[in-house]
Protein backbone atom coordinates (compact mmCIF):
# COMPACT_ATOMS: atom_id res chain seq x y z
CA UNK A 1 0.00 0.00 0.00
CA UNK A 2 1.47 3.37 -0.95
CA UNK A 3 0.56 6.44 0.78
CA UNK A 4 2.12 9.55 2.50
CA UNK A 5 0.92 9.43 6.71
CA UNK A 6 2.04 13.40 7.32
CA UNK A 7 2.93 14.81 10.87
CA UNK A 8 2.76 11.63 12.99
CA UNK A 9 3.84 11.58 16.65
CA UNK A 10 6.43 8.97 17.33
CA UNK A 11 3.44 7.06 18.93
CA UNK A 12 1.94 6.19 15.38
CA UNK A 13 4.56 5.57 13.37
CA UNK A 14 5.11 1.74 14.78
CA UNK A 15 1.08 1.01 13.86
CA UNK A 16 1.48 2.84 10.79
CA UNK A 17 4.55 1.03 9.55
CA UNK A 18 2.83 -2.10 10.93
CA UNK A 19 -0.14 -1.73 8.26
CA UNK A 20 2.11 -1.59 5.23
CA UNK A 21 1.99 2.02 4.97
CA UNK A 22 5.37 2.83 2.88
CA UNK A 23 6.19 6.26 3.95
CA UNK A 24 5.90 8.07 7.09
CA UNK A 25 6.53 12.01 7.82
CA UNK A 26 7.70 13.85 11.19
CA UNK A 27 7.71 17.09 12.31
CA UNK A 28 10.37 18.21 14.21
CA UNK A 29 10.27 22.03 13.14
CA UNK A 30 9.44 23.35 16.03
CA UNK A 31 12.09 22.08 18.17
CA UNK A 32 15.84 23.21 17.92
CA UNK A 33 17.95 21.94 15.26
CA UNK A 34 19.63 19.61 17.63
CA UNK A 35 16.77 18.32 18.97
CA UNK A 36 14.88 17.79 15.98
CA UNK A 37 17.85 15.83 14.70
CA UNK A 38 17.83 13.51 18.14
CA UNK A 39 13.93 13.02 17.33
CA UNK A 40 15.04 11.75 13.61
CA UNK A 41 18.03 9.79 14.28
CA UNK A 42 17.09 7.92 17.43
CA UNK A 43 13.35 7.16 16.37
CA UNK A 44 12.78 7.34 13.06
CA UNK A 45 14.65 7.04 10.53
CA UNK A 46 16.38 3.22 11.43
CA UNK A 47 12.92 2.25 12.51
CA UNK A 48 10.93 3.38 9.50
CA UNK A 49 13.93 1.59 7.05
CA UNK A 50 13.88 -1.36 8.65
CA UNK A 51 9.73 -1.62 6.66
CA UNK A 52 11.95 0.11 3.94
CA UNK A 53 9.52 3.48 4.15
CA UNK A 54 10.47 6.60 3.12
CA UNK A 55 11.24 9.13 6.22
CA UNK A 56 10.44 13.29 5.11
CA UNK A 57 10.87 16.01 7.37
CA UNK A 58 10.43 19.38 8.20
CA UNK A 59 13.51 22.00 8.32
CA UNK A 60 12.84 25.46 9.33
CA UNK A 61 9.62 27.63 10.32
CA UNK A 62 7.41 29.58 8.46
CA UNK A 63 5.73 33.05 10.28
CA UNK A 64 2.72 32.37 10.36
CA UNK A 65 -0.48 29.87 11.88
CA UNK A 66 0.75 26.16 10.92
CA UNK A 67 -1.32 23.35 11.83
CA UNK A 68 -1.62 24.44 15.44
CA UNK A 69 0.78 26.50 16.28
CA UNK A 70 1.44 29.94 15.70
CA UNK A 71 5.20 30.99 14.59
CA UNK A 72 6.28 34.77 14.92
CA UNK A 73 7.70 36.53 12.14
CA UNK A 74 10.88 36.97 14.44
CA UNK A 75 10.88 33.18 14.99
CA UNK A 76 11.13 32.40 11.47
CA UNK A 77 14.25 30.20 10.13
CA UNK A 78 14.66 29.56 6.22
CA UNK A 79 16.35 26.32 5.64
CA UNK A 80 19.82 26.36 4.52
CA UNK A 81 21.75 23.60 1.90
CA UNK A 82 24.33 23.72 4.56
CA UNK A 83 21.83 23.00 7.35
CA UNK A 84 20.00 19.96 5.24
CA UNK A 85 23.40 18.75 4.43
CA UNK A 86 24.15 18.23 8.12
CA UNK A 87 20.78 17.20 8.88
CA UNK A 88 21.31 14.45 6.18
CA UNK A 89 24.52 13.92 7.66
CA UNK A 90 23.36 13.85 11.49
CA UNK A 91 20.28 11.52 10.95
CA UNK A 92 21.79 8.74 8.71
CA UNK A 93 19.52 9.43 5.93
CA UNK A 94 16.12 11.16 5.50
CA UNK A 95 14.60 10.57 1.97
CA UNK A 96 12.23 13.90 1.56
CA UNK A 97 12.34 17.12 2.93
CA UNK A 98 9.77 19.80 3.43
CA UNK A 99 11.96 23.05 3.61
CA UNK A 100 10.88 26.68 4.53
CA UNK A 101 11.77 28.20 1.41
CA UNK A 102 9.88 31.60 1.99
CA UNK A 103 6.17 31.93 1.93
CA UNK A 104 5.35 27.63 2.35
CA UNK A 105 6.78 24.82 2.82
CA UNK A 106 8.00 22.92 -0.33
Amino acid sequence: MLADISHETLANISAILHACICSVMIDGSALSFERNIALVQQSVVAFSHRFDASVEVELGRLGRQEDDKMVAACDELFTSPQATAKFVDCTGGVDSFALAIGTVKG
